[in-house]
């Protein structure tokens, strides 16, 4: 079609010029949104995404672990994954379940579509109390970047079943005792003092027993299992 015929501009360098100034700003713009938002796993950048571990007792391999009133769970063991750039390496941050924090407040979706604005804590508490009381897991995202300043637009959630699933898929994870384990009441761990490699149910009761051992003894080992896994 001869565009001058129909009163239209022939489309020259010049229109080619300002459409790829176009695009170029256009992608600019894109790629600012994404790095005010933490990063974006799919393109180039360094992006932050939090693991988060609920303790909810419903759903498929999740019932018989206690309290099955927990139909939401807490913000239990989780960790903040930076993905470096370059995508060669990845660090992993471990944020304690019973930190004191501060939870602000957080919009969250309700069933009927409507956004429902949950008020903050008042004064400090632990930081698990960012998924409980209507909360949902974009509030833990939130409480997250409240406490850090980094930006985070994705996270994964984790629970009791999938720490059985991924334990068994990576053959297990290392754990070295000093001491023998015998919780017949809480956990049901029983493991001899040595060296072991756990998964499945026991990878789990491990990581649950928080009677026989102090909760800093637990949080490491929580941390030691994650890296294990990870390494394998």
């Amino acid at each position: 079609m001869d565009r001058r015929h129909h009163g239209l501009r022939p489309r020259g360098r010049r229109h080619r010029r300002v459409h790829a100034l176009q695009e170029a700003r256009r992608q600019h713009r894109r790629r600012r949104r994404r790095q005010r938002r933490g990063g974006d796993a799919g393109h180039g950048r360094a992006a932050q995404h939090p693991v988060i571990g609920n303790d909810v007792r419903t759903g498929e391999g999740n019932e018989s672990y206690g309290n099955k009133t927990n139909v939401t769970g807490h913000a239990d063991t989780t960790f903040l994954i930076h993905v470096a750039e370059d995508r060669t390496n990845a660090t992993a941050v471990s944020i304690p379940r019973d930190l004191k924090i501060k939870i602000p407040d957080c919009p969250t979706k309700q069933p009927d579509g409507s956004t429902k604005v949950i008020p903050g804590s008042v004064g400090t508490t632990k930081f698990n109390e960012s998924f409980i009381n209507g909360r949902d897991p974009g509030c833990t995202m939130r409480t997250i970047t409240e406490m850090s300043g980094i930006g985070i637009n994705h996270f994964m959630m984790v629970d009791f079943n999938a720490v059985k699933t991924l334990s068994t898929a990576v053959g297990g994870m290392k754990a070295c005792l000093n001491k023998p384990i015998r919780d017949t009441k809480y956990s049901k761990l029983n493991l001899d003092e040595g060296e072991h490699r756990i998964q499945g149910e026991d990878a789990l009761a491990f990581l649950r027993n928080r009677h026989r051992f102090p909760s800093a003894t637990r949080a490491t080992w929580t941390a030691s299992c994650s890296s294990s896994s990870w390494r394998r």
